[in-house]
């Protein structure tokens, strides 16, 4: 590791050695393992297609060290619903426009510096499970230098009629760096929505690193929402883990319309007998951007499920990666998981490039997997020309069809409605 890659992680862990910090041992061996493995290169394997070199040689400031204005017009979204939302600005918590608690007590939402009690023991417990994964720099990254994020923990047999949301803006500020962590916990027989929400304006130049952890209990359902609308100009790059009880389903919608390099790494480890995981994805870069996701679900017990599927549509010099691994242990019989990676090449100069795995040691399985990268069928556009329909628009038909086919699986009607108005607007054709 080159001394420019650590300079700025040495400088901003320094002020992070508070030793009233709770979570300081952890965040220390996060650090050390940082600095063993340093930022990821063109030599290691999972990250030869994705320059992180702008990241790693940055000059990087703390996002906390100017306070946010209490008095910022914020508009939150309307697709939100009337759930319970914590809102970040500019990396502070900001309670004025935030509903943390249920009537009942039975969802608490709770920022990361108002912690304490056994809380803080079962986050710790949780933390120091999660850093044991391998080959995930920027996990070590987020748990040395974390700051503010939130703890969402939902009571056994809660069922939410509306989604609870997480908001992060970035208002003002250039080379700033972000670590949000949250975690979500969920108990037994519970069903809930959580939207997590990345956004600023166009032309801001900062970090963002954020790590989501999360544990859905034997019997639940939680459905997952990651809307990634960064600034063209920032630089994004996520960790989400997922540890799944018995007969649980955890359903992930994601898209990508934002930042100049957006990076996702997802884990699903299906723990318990009769699992089920969803794994839906949209990217849609354009100019220069670049977004890269790698999944790996882990079948552990008998009788699990997962399905992913995966949509890009590139224009201009785009360039996406997918990479899907599937691993199916040797107790895992009776596994029945199906990868699909599609990609939609709007421009000669897009490049995709796309790699599923299989990785299976049980002999009862079913598993398939592809990826195919195309341009628009002529046979369909001709089709549409044919019947009046200008060569413009009849792209854009077959365009939104092949994005909808992942955006009609959204279950929150306003949440899909909002997200395929961003598509629209994404290929200049809005309503």
């Amino acid at each position: 590791m080159e001394p420019s890659q650590t300079s700025w992680v040495e400088e901003r862990s320094l002020l992070r050695r508070d030793p009233a910090n709770p979570f300081l041992d952890v965040q220390k061996r996060a650090l050390e393992q940082f600095q063993r493995s340093g930022f990821p290169g063109a030599r290691d394997e999972r990250w030869r297609f994705t320059d992180v070199s702008g990241i790693a040689n940055g000059n990087w400031s703390t996002a906390t060290e100017r306070a946010a204005t209490s008095a910022l017009d914020l508009q939150l979204p309307s697709w939100r619903g009337e759930g319970l939302c914590i809102v970040f600005v500019d990396g502070l918590f900001q309670p004025q426009w935030s509903r943390l608690h249920s009537e009942d007590g039975a969802v608490e939402l709770t920022p990361f510096s108002q912690l304490q009690g056994d809380l803080i023991d079962v986050i710790s417990r949780r933390m120091k499970e999660t850093g044991q994964i391998e080959d995930q720099p920027f996990l070590n990254l987020n748990t040395a230098l974390m700051d503010e994020g939130v703890v969402i923990r939902i009571a056994d047999g809660v069922q939410l009629a509306a989604p609870v949301t997480m908001l992060y803006y970035h208002t003002a500020g250039l080379d700033k760096t972000y670590h949000p962590r949250n975690v979500i916990i969920m108990g037994a027989e519970a069903q809930a929505a959580v939207i997590e929400y990345y956004h600023a304006a166009s032309g801001e130049h900062y970090f963002r690193n954020p790590v989501t952890d999360i544990h859905v209990g034997d019997e639940s359902r939680l459905r997952h929402y990651v809307l990634q609308r960064e600034s063209d100009s920032a630089q994004h790059v996520s960790f989400t883990r997922s540890t799944q009880g018995r007969n649980s389903l955890y359903t992930r919608f994601a898209i990508d319309s934002g930042a100049a390099l957006a990076r996702h790494d997802l884990v699903v480890e299906l723990q318990g007998e009769g699992g089920e995981a969803v794994l839906d994805g949209l990217y849609m870069p354009q100019g220069r951007q670049h977004v890269d996701h790698h999944t790996t679900v882990r079948h552990l017990q008998p009788r699990t499920f997962s399905r992913q599927l995966y949509k890009g549509v590139l224009n201009d010099a785009a360039h996406a990666v997918f990479n899907g691994r599937i691993h199916v242990a040797r107790e895992a019989q009776k596994t029945d998981a199906i990868q699909y990676n599609r990609n939609l090449l709007l421009s000669d100069d897009a490049v995709a490039d796309t790699q599923p795995q299989l990785e299976i040691f049980a002999d009862d399985v079913r598993c398939t997997h592809g990826g195919t990268i195309g341009q628009l069928y002529e046979d369909g556009l001709f089709y549409l020309r044919a019947r009046g329909i200008g060569e413009e628009t009849a792209r854009h038909i077959m365009v939104h069809a092949f994005a909808g086919e992942v955006t009609d699986r959204i279950q929150d009607a306003a949440l899909r409605d909002q997200v395929n108005r961003w598509v629209l607007e994404r290929l200049g054709w809005e309503e």
